[in-house]
């Protein structure tokens, strides 16, 4: 976390590493205490539907939310008779801090006869109001901080069952306004990411799907300088899903995902996802996160996400699932229910803690409305 933060926005600072409880610091006696990657609200997962069924999604989207969580799916989840997919999701988030803080996503996508599947979506994260604060801890005023995001999208199908798709968005940070201490640094960032995703259908077997997503790929946000700078959250996931039952009324799907943070803390700073864009340079394989944050044991920090959905008569949805992160020592328990009627569709979820003492996530509640048409 860059000196800005530490030291005039401590309550932000608090505010921005309650935001997603796999954020890990590592502490040893030899090495100073480190933050892996910044704007952690590009982690939040959207759609009721995806966090009812443990946070799931890249290879069980079928609507615009698939956007965030594989834009590979795109290509499969519109046709020519439904082009179109609009999706909102709200959710306050981590209510056992009872802090003013909340969530809104939204995306929208549309099928276009020989060119494929185009879409937008925006993130907003409010952090609340916040107290500005200078070195000797004298009130500067209030501060409203926020984090956002703007995206446009393509994807496309390569064959029948084949589906590839890539998501550009623009990234900003605001945490304080420009510090009225004699150091004068500013309070706010920016970057430019990119997502990319891909879905194969009838992996082996019939109905077998697996997709695969690598988000937010892009240069360190930089709040004070470059020295100070955070690397995105780089995240990769990977699963599997399959229709388990089906008859003429009822179906039930589950499906299998595994993340992983592609960010590695050290004592000098963080790594991101590609050090040097040179791949004849030494320093793009030593370096770089893509490598290094699979080493000293780092495969035990593999997130899990399990889930199932219950359809009937493709009206009524109760679904269920898990999310484990096992190295942030986080085990969340999700139910949801939905509704769809004609083109219109209504979808709930709600975590609890599964296992351990506290769960900031515990008690969320995510409401979500679509529109396929």
């Amino acid at each position: 976390m860059n000196a800005f933060l530490m030291k005039k926005m401590f309550p932000v600072a608090v505010s921005a590493l309650l935001l997603i409880g796999d954020w890990i610091w590592t502490v040893s006696s030899a090495q100073a205490q480190v933050s892996e990657a910044g704007v952690l609200f590009l982690l939040i997962p959207p759609g009721a539907r995806h966090n009812g069924m443990g946070q799931s999604g890249v290879s069980t989207a079928r609507d615009a939310n698939a956007i965030y969580y594989n834009p590979g799916a795109l290509g499969f989840s519109l046709t020519p008779e439904t082009p179109r997919s609009f999706e909102f999701m709200h959710v306050n988030w981590l209510p056992g801090f009872n802090l003013d803080m909340f969530y809104d996503y939204g995306s929208i996508a549309w099928y276009l006869d020989d060119i494929g599947v185009v879409g937008a979506n925006i993130t907003f994260f409010n952090l609340g109001e916040q107290e500005l604060r200078d070195d000797l801890n004298q009130y500067q005023g209030k501060i409203n901080s926020f984090d956002m995001s703007i995206g446009a999208t393509y994807a496309t199908k390569l064959s029948e069952n084949w589906g590839i798709g890539g998501n550009l968005k623009f990234i900003y940070s605001k945490l304080a306004n420009k510090s009225s201490t004699a150091e004068k640094e500013k309070g706010t960032g920016s970057s430019v990411a990119i997502d990319v995703g891909v879905m194969k259908k009838n992996l082996f077997i019939k109905d077998l799907t697996f997709g695969a997503s690598l988000a937010n790929i892009g240069p360190k946000i930089t709040y004070v300088d470059e020295a100070q700078a955070d690397p995105l959250p780089t995240l990769l996931r990977a699963g599997l899903s399959y229709p388990a039952y089906k008859d003429d009324y009822n179906s039930i799907s589950v499906c299998y995902e595994i993340n992983r943070l592609i960010v590695r803390g050290t004592s000098k700073g963080s790594q991101s996802l590609i050090y040097n864009i040179n791949p004849f340079s030494k320093k793009f394989y030593t370096k770089s996160a893509l490598f290094t944050t699979w080493s000293d044991n780092g495969w035990h920090r593999l997130g899990h996400n399990f889930g199932v959905e219950y359809m009937y008569s493709d009206f009524l949805a109760l679904r269920s699932g898990t999310a484990l992160d096992v190295a942030g020592k986080l085990y969340d328990l999700n139910f949801g229910a939905g509704i769809k009627y004609s083109m219109f569709k209504i979808d709930f979820a709600y975590t609890t803690r599964l296992a351990g003492d506290f769960n900031a996530r515990d008690g969320s509640q995510f409401y979500s409305i679509g529109v396929v048409f």
